[in-house]
């Protein structure tokens, strides 16, 4: 899966993402990324990139961290 986003917006975006989950709270940090995740979903509009997205974002999930 290739991405058209430069690295220093993927970068941005990344810092953008992880802050609203910071600020949403651990109690409705799933709910937040279900919901972003429905709606990057709905914005691509192809559903066979979004199973390869699904399935590489599983396979692909890093070790939890200790900052946690």
């Amino acid at each position: 899966m290739s991405s058209s986003l430069s690295p220093e917006a993927r970068d941005a975006l990344y810092r953008e993402c992880a802050l609203a989950i910071t600020a949403v709270g651990r109690e409705r940090e799933p709910l937040f990324l279900a919901r972003l995740a429905l709606l990057l979903m709905e914005a691509v509009g192809d559903e066979a990139r979004c199973r390869e997205a699904i399935e590489a974002a599983a396979r692909a999930l890093p070790a939890p961290s200790l900052s946690r």
